[in-house]
């Protein structure tokens, strides 16, 4: 009877534990985005970390009641363990989690109907892998039958396309144009930061049908090769924006000649007699330029810059302020003065892309510069904020080297204590940009806090070399924000939130 009884408390203990295993493996495909290449790197460390756990599991098949106990006291052990209260987070209940969970649970009935419940709790990780992959297929026919709902209200609604691509500035831009020109002409813009294939269908298919040539303006990302062309053969722009180049995704692209292909797709997709905007101020760029004008003849090419002033719009006498930017901009042989809440040098160039387009749209040029004195932050874009006694300078959203740098320049105008919370340029293959970071830094009067990551050596690394104490390292941003709060208790405090914080480490 005692046998017995063991034999039923060990294998209710082993399926709680199945249950919660598979719970946060769950978890886990979630949060990696159903990426195979991530979930690879996943079997090593599960199998080495839970090593105990499958020498139990294979001393369940020892007929012996101390076996037994001993396993159930593991299982209890491992029960208390893995459902920890800060284990126990919510999943977000999509139709891809939903597919994945339906192909998961049928895997496991299936071997459950041929092997034991012991080697399934072994297969755990296999199935995950394999559910991802099955799971895979039927997203690319949902993907199907968007694309092609989609493709038929494009060809319906007959839309003038602005596409917008780069490493950074896109979302801004994207923003700045639509709040520019949605007054004069009916304007749809991808929503939040959505600039995948599947965003931009959803932008596409929510349109009203019945509006002819409306304005689209879409914002198009690459995190890897033929990304963006995916999307020009679903939508061809008749006017393409290229911020800049810059060595980012390089894990997938490899190179920087491979991001500057994938991204001046949007430039080789365009209609006949289309129009590109082009960055002066950016090498790669100037490069494409003398490509463009050799094999797309029919495309007319309009500059921007602050140093050539050759370029179509050249911007001068800019003044940088922690509450407004100002600057002179010269185009068609006219002159204007430009003042806007936006700041930073970055949105000096996002506003000169604006104003070509609404030239190349035929606005009322004096009628856009009194909106840009008005417009709106873009969020979490060194967006300004006041707490109390804290002016925030919330630049959270992503980073690259030079919007990081120019951040950082905005925040030395202030006269006042200085702080600054970063884990550090977090989607960067080198770790030369967070060096290079990390020496500008030794050299300001501003009190880095960083955020625990793998970035965090390179910058302890420089910190050390230069001498430099004016720092502290918190696990996350709640605790970097509290410490920077009871700081402004008694003064008054300028903080820079720079890179990824309220996605990947705020929430």
């Amino acid at each position: 009877m005692l046998y017995q009884t063991i034999l039923i408390l060990n294998f209710l203990s082993l399926i709680i534990c199945f249950i919660i295993f598979e719970y946060r493996l769950i978890k886990f495909v979630q949060d990696i985005n159903y990426n195979t290449l991530l979930y690879r790197k996943f079997f090593k460390y599960f199998y080495i970390k839970n090593v105990y756990m499958f020498l139990t599991l294979l001393s369940l098949f020892i007929d012996n009641i101390i076996v037994l106990i001993i396993n159930f006291f593991v299982f209890i052990f491992l029960i208390i363990k893995n459902i920890k209260y800060k284990n126990i987070i919510k999943l977000r209940f999509t139709k891809r989690l939903i597919i994945y969970l339906f192909i998961n649970l049928f895997i496991i009935l299936s071997f459950y109907m041929f092997i034991d419940i012991y080697i399934i709790f072994l297969l755990i990780p296999f199935i995950g892998f394999s559910s991802i992959y099955i799971s895979k297929v039927f997203d690319y026919l949902f993907n199907l039958k968007y694309f092609y709902k989609a493709k038929k209200k494009i060809d319906k609604i007959n839309p003038y396309v602005i596409s917008i691509s780069g490493s950074s500035g896109k979302t801004s831009v994207k923003n700045i144009v639509y709040d520019l020109i949605k007054d004069d002409y009916v304007s749809y813009k991808t929503k939040k930061s959505f600039n995948t294939l599947k965003g931009i269908e959803i932008t596409i298919n929510d349109i009203n049908d019945n509006i002819y040539k409306p304005y689209l303006i879409l914002e198009m990302g690459a995190k890897k090769r033929n990304d963006i062309k995916s999307i020009c053969n679903l939508v061809k722009p008749d006017l393409s924006i290229l911020t800049n180049i810059l060595p980012q995704h390089l894990e997938t692209f490899k190179s920087i000649d491979n991001v500057l292909e994938e991204k001046s797709n949007i430039i080789w997709s365009l209609k006949e007699n289309g129009i590109c905007i082009i960055n002066d101020d950016d090498h790669e760029l100037r490069k494409l330029k003398e490509r463009i004008k050799l094999n797309r003849k029919d495309v007319k090419i309009y500059s921007y810059s602050i140093i050539d002033k050759s370029s179509f719009i050249y911007a001068y006498n800019i003044d940088l302020c922690l509450n407004k930017t100002t600057f002179n901009v010269c185009f068609d042989n006219h002159t204007y003065f430009i003042e806007s809440p936006l700041i930073g040098r970055h949105s000096v160039y996002n506003i000169m892309i604006s104003l070509i387009v609404c030239f190349i749209l035929k606005i009322n040029i004096e009628k856009i510069i009194l909106k840009l004195k008005f417009i709106n932050y873009i969020p979490n874009r060194l967006e300004i904020k006041k707490r109390d006694n804290i002016l925030i300078l919330d630049d959270s959203y992503n980073s690259n080297i030079n919007g990081f740098i120019n951040a950082i320049d905005i925040l030395n105008m202030y006269n006042g204590d200085k702080y600054l919370i970063t884990p550090g340029i977090v989607e960067c293959r080198s770790s030369l940009e967070n060096e290079h970071i990390a020496n500008v830094l030794v050299n300001c009067s501003i009190f880095v806090i960083l955020i625990e990551n793998k970035n965090i050596e390179i910058y302890l690394k420089v910190f050390k070399k230069h001498d430099f104490t004016f720092f502290l390292i918190k696990k996350s941003f709640k605790e970097a924000y509290n410490y920077v709060l009871n700081e402004s208790i008694s003064k008054e405090i300028c903080l820079l939130i720079e890179n990824d914080l309220t996605d990947d480490y705020y929430l």
